[in-house]
């Protein structure tokens, strides 16, 4: 067991559990600054702070500084953008709030060695700019590492799941589970029809 890079941690559950269970390390992506007071608390609490590294950047496709959107400052929420126009499904984006951020690939955080380990799990959630971020992960997808990705996608973005579908085939993964999230999210407002989403499971093929 290796490394799991939780790209979209939110307040951790996923980075806690595997840092929890397992013997990796664990990077915990998270650039909404109404999440990361939790997320460090959680880790805290949880006294796993030798065991996750916290980013506090988003990743996208190339590095740039670019608006961080949100829809709400909730602690705990999701629904954001970076760099985009376009939310979860495709669609126009429309934020409460903004700010200007600091965004980074993938690949260059672990050529600059930012980061000295390459992924063996990754799991991304970011509310639609998936496919972007593995635009800009080529390389780490590609290393003999990284076994394992969990993506969610939403069922009305066609476009972006035909990214993420020929970026994870050319990068030598194959698709080995697919099913509907149980767990809806909760609508930004309340005119705002439920998301749907999918979670693949691609898995690397054995040479």
């Amino acid at each position: 067991v290796g490394s799991l890079f939780d790209i979209g941690a939110n307040v951790g559950l996923y980075s806690l559990y595997y840092a929890g269970t397992k013997p990796g390390n664990v990077y915990a992506f998270e650039p909404s600054v109404f999440n990361l007071p939790i997320l460090v608390k959680n880790v805290s609490i949880n006294n796993l702070q030798s065991r996750v590294s916290i980013i506090p950047l988003p990743l996208t496709e190339e590095n740039k500084i670019s608006n961080f959107r949100l829809t709400t400052t909730g602690a705990g929420e999701a629904y954001s953008s970076f760099g985009v126009d376009f939310g979860w499904d495709g669609k126009p984006f429309v934020s409460n709030i903004d700010y200007q951020l600091l965004g980074l690939s993938l690949a260059y955080l672990l050529k600059a060695k930012l980061i000295d380990e390459y992924p063996t799990m990754i799991k991304l959630d970011v509310d639609g700019i998936e496919h972007l971020i593995l635009k800009g992960a080529q390389e780490v997808l590609r290393h003999p590492n990284c076994k394992t990705v969990l993506v969610e996608i939403s069922k009305p973005f066609k476009y972006q799941q035909s990214e993420i579908e020929k970026i994870l085939i050319n990068c030598g993964f194959i698709l080995h589970t697919e099913r509907n999230s149980e767990i809806l999210s909760r609508p930004a407002n309340p005119k705002t029809v439920n998301q749907k989403t999918i979670n693949q499971i691609w898995v690397k093929q054995e040479a």
